[in-house]
């Protein structure tokens, strides 16, 4: 609005179902103001800060953008109610990384809802909500709602006996033929989270490994193959290093594994199962990061490749499996055969040039 926009005395409600804005001055009295109209994303942008009366957002999956400049005021009754885990109202800064400010200070009932980007000037509580990142003054309970989990990215890299891996043996989520018996490598991989945040230490996972099946892929669907826990002796098999411990926080990488455009949270190295996320919550829509230290324990009489998935402790199966870590052993004989391959090469070298030197000598 330009100018002054009154309900009156009357105090008529307003219902918006398209953005507002406010370019001036707005007097809601003592109304209800709601936004509804679930297909369109609401936006406020205001030239000062806004107060509204009693605000009411109650349409399922109903998008909402507040100015992150000018603050929102709600000084009688605010209420949020998306209806249902899977039909959550959205609350998103109208600038990425940028808080929006709202104040609210009477009633309030905030019930599914998914808020990012945002600081609560007094303190607020959402029940049945998600935690996207980024808020301040805000205690946002999963309550009924529960995550869905992906196996989302992964990469390989050198050992090292420190929390922080080695250098990468591959691109991101591409597998790789380790070059020595019995070799460590390390195993950095994503778990994506969706539909609510993750609360610290929130859920227990496992890794487990397979031997290729007959199909010759390490497929998401686990076709051909019988998976197995990872342990210590198993063939491929957790490592000990001997500084680092079981549980630490992982050292970040600036080549760590990648799920883009979604920001990782870096969580534990990872000597044994089970792991957990008790490094730090793992927003909504966004991937935790754990990396496993790992040795080929098989006996090197035969070359094999392995698959690799994430289950939650119990066993049961994560939601989505996107993309399915792999790595292949070297054999005793193939790693001899390496070795004696300079050697090889020089005996063909000096046989080829005794030959030219005859053929000078006869000709």
């Amino acid at each position: 609005s330009n100018g002054t926009f009154d309900v009156t005395a009357t105090n008529y409600d307003v219902t918006i179902g398209d953005d507002f804005t406010n370019n001036d001055t707005v007097d809601f009295r003592t109304d209800t103001t709601t936004f509804d109209t679930a297909g369109n994303t609401s936006t406020l942008t205001y030239s000062a800060a806004t107060t509204f009366s009693s605000l009411t957002i109650s349409t399922a999956s109903k998008p909402m953008v507040f100015d992150n400049v000018d603050q929102t005021n709600v000084t009688g009754t605010l209420t949020i109610q998306g209806g249902a885990c899977g039909t959550k109202i959205t609350l998103n800064s109208d600038s990425a990384g940028n808080r929006f400010e709202l104040n609210a200070t009477g009633a309030v009932d905030v019930d599914y809802a998914k808020i990012k980007d945002s600081a609560a000037v007094a303190a607020l509580t959402a029940d049945n909500s998600s935690d996207a990142g980024n808020n301040t003054g805000w205690t946002i309970n999963a309550t009924s709602c529960t995550p869905s989990f992906e196996q989302s990215a992964y990469r390989l890299y050198a050992p090292a006996d420190s929390v922080t891996a080695g250098a990468p043996l591959a691109a991101n989520n591409t597998d790789y033929t380790l070059t020595t018996l019995n070799e460590q490598f390390r195993l950095r991989a994503l778990i994506h989270v969706s539909g609510v945040h993750l609360g610290q230490s929130g859920q227990n996972f496992r890794l487990e490994f397979a031997e290729r099946g007959v199909d010759n892929e390490c497929d998401t669907s686990f076709t051909n193959e019988s998976y197995a826990e990872v342990t210590g002796a198993t063939e491929i098999g957790y490592f000990g290093n001997s500084t680092p411990n079981d549980g630490d926080d992982l050292g970040s990488r600036a080549d760590d594994p990648t799920h883009d455009p979604d920001t990782v949270v870096d969580q534990d190295y990872e000597e044994a199962n089970n792991f957990t996320n008790s490094v730090a919550t793992i927003p909504d829509g966004q991937d935790g990061n754990w990396d496993f230290s790992l040795v080929d324990n098989t006996p090197g009489t035969s070359v094999k490749t392995f698959c690799f998935r994430i289950r939650k402790s119990d066993g049961s199966a994560i939601d989505t499996v996107t993309v399915v870590p792999q790595i292949t052993t070297v054999p005793e004989v193939w790693q001899m055969m390496l070795l004696m391959l300079p050697f090889v090469w020089f005996g063909i070298n000096r046989a080829k040039k005794r030959r030219t030197c005859n053929l000078m000598i006869k000709s």
